[in-house]
């Protein structure tokens, strides 16, 4: 696809807004505990294991 490291971080942490919809990927709810917020959450989430199924 052409993308480099700083590319797959940008698009990986756009999972830090919304939620996921069970029928898309066989998870549901949000990404992070606080949706609503751009931040580095999804990836301290995903480091500290605080949730199942981001992976």
């Amino acid at each position: 696809m052409g993308l480099n490291d700083k590319d797959i971080v940008a698009f990986s942490g756009a999972h830090t807004l919304g939620r996921c919809h069970k029928e898309r990927s066989g998870f549901e709810g949000p990404w992070t505990s606080n949706p609503l917020i751009f931040d580095n959450s999804y990836f301290t989430e995903l480091l500290g294991e605080e949730k199942e199924g981001l992976l």
